[in-house]
């Protein structure tokens, strides 16, 4: 198994990936209480600012009540620096950036 294509709790780090994968807890079910310390890997903050940068650029994405509530729910977590990415300087996700 090459890991650059999956990643365990952070591991490896973001920036020698080539690809997610969310086995198990996806960053989307925020009625599960442990999205607050998964929440916290690079991975799934990266799957938070696409999130939001795709509605915010798609235009009527927002018109769909379910993409809505998650957009709103994701919009108050990353609120907390704690779930914010900030790796901008990663070459193979400067795509995502500009």
């Amino acid at each position: 198994m090459d890991l650059k294509y999956s990643s365990f709790n952070g591991y490896p780090d973001i920036e020698f990936l080539n690809g997610i994968h969310f086995a198990g807890l996806k960053p989307w079910n925020m009625k599960n209480k442990s999205i607050k310390s998964f929440g916290r890997f690079d991975d799934y903050k990266l799957w938070y600012f696409t999130y939001l940068k795709m509605c915010d650029e798609v235009e009527g994405m927002l018109n769909n009540r379910k993409v809505k509530k998650l957009y709103n729910q994701i919009t108050v977590l990353t609120e907390d620096k704690k779930y914010q990415f900030y790796k901008t300087y990663i070459v193979h996700l400067k795509h995502f950036f500009e």
